[in-house]
């Protein structure tokens, strides 16, 4: 009776494979997770709707402008906290230009104290409340400036105003009333409407909404000398709706994230490809065999070099001279190529 044939651990010859094939009910698990998490994925990117923390009710500014060009602007504000967690404790008003005075003992008394934040490129208003509010309560709060720095005057002599109002980047405003009282000299205004003697911009923003208050005055309005600034456009660069970006960047994380599971499952899905060839999906030399229904370039790479290191020592009682199907050039036992077996196990590997 012949030596038995002892099979090698890397043989991974087609009766090899055959034998050891079985269905990767692992990875068959793995892929219905990671299914899961798409799901998942995509129902918290379409239920996420981001909220603010504080709504504005009533935006009220009311403007009236002086024989030397300065403008006298009132703000009232109704204000919400919706945070349940964060109280409101002070609130930011954006301001045309550092060239503003408020008016002694025109803050409201729901306001304990304001200061001035003004820089290069951004000027503002802060006013601190003497208590917090929170989880749905209102505080109304108002004062006055006299602002300088607005009246510009265009080649023709006409004189010509400019004025955005502050704007709230992640803040909602229900209601916007803005007023510019009519006086004589005025011409023309972009105002919807007037009424009751001032012209009237009015209605709801979104987070980043505003709008551009534009009159004009003839050259006799005011008096010779009086202080201009050249007219610089204005620019929207600071102004975006917090919200819907938010919602942006979680659509994009979302998609990131699938896309990265997409690419992961087409890696594990290979193995149904590999288990319906019946190649299996057997590994070795630390990499998969199969990939993509072709072989593994880096099992390849990896089972070559393990046959050139093998090389003149084979295997007891088998009479092979090299340890994997797919050496074509096996050098050692005086061998001077490969079997026609080995040969049909190359083609079928190739299918």
């Amino acid at each position: 009776m012949g030596e038995k044939r002892t099979l090698p651990k890397d043989d991974f010859s087609e009766e090899a494979v055959k034998k050891r094939r079985t269905l990767p009910k692992g990875d068959i698990a793995l892929i219905c997770i990671l299914v899961a998490i798409q799901i998942i994925t995509v129902m918290l990117v379409v239920l996420y709707t981001p909220t603010p923390k504080d709504v504005i009710d009533q935006y009220t500014i009311t403007v009236e402008p002086q024989s030397n060009g300065t403008l006298d602007i009132t703000y009232e504000v109704v204000w919400t906290a919706l945070d349940g967690n964060e109280p409101l404790t002070w609130v930011e008003i954006g301001m045309p230009n550092p060239s503003y005075r408020p008016y002694e003992g025109s803050l409201s008394d729901t306001v304990l104290y304001a200061e001035e934040h003004n820089d290069e490129n951004y000027c503002s208003y802060v006013l601190h409340f003497p208590r917090e509010y929170i989880g749905g309560e209102t505080v109304r709060f108002s004062f006055k400036v006299n602002q300088q720095g607005m009246l510009t005057k265009k080649p023709d002599g006409t004189y010509f105003y400019e004025f955005v109002p502050g704007w709230f980047n992640e803040i909602p405003v229900e209601n916007y009333t803005f007023r510019w009282k009519l006086s004589e000299g005025l011409t023309t205004h972009n105002a919807p409407i007037t009424d009751d003697g001032y012209a009237v911009w009015w209605g709801s923003f979104e987070p980043g909404g505003y709008t551009a208050m534009q009159v004009s005055y003839d050259e006799t309005t005011f008096f010779p000398g009086t202080p201009t600034v050249a007219y610089v456009p204005f620019e929207d660069d600071g102004a975006y709706n917090a919200l819907k970006e938010n919602k942006a960047i979680a659509i994009g994380f979302g998609v990131i994230v699938i896309i990265g599971i997409m690419i992961w499952q087409v890696y594990v899905i290979d193995c149904f490809v590999s288990y319906h060839r019946g190649r299996g999906f057997l590994s070795g030399y630390g990499h998969r065999i199969h990939t993509y229904g072709r072989v593994n370039p880096r099992y390849r790479r990896a089972a070559n070099a393990h046959a050139a290191s093998s090389s003149g020592r084979g295997y007891s009682g088998g009479g092979r001279g090299c340890a994997c199907a797919c050496a074509c050039a096996c050098a050692g036992g005086g061998r001077a190529g490969c079997s026609q077996k080995d040969t049909s196990e190359i083609r079928a590997s190739h299918e």
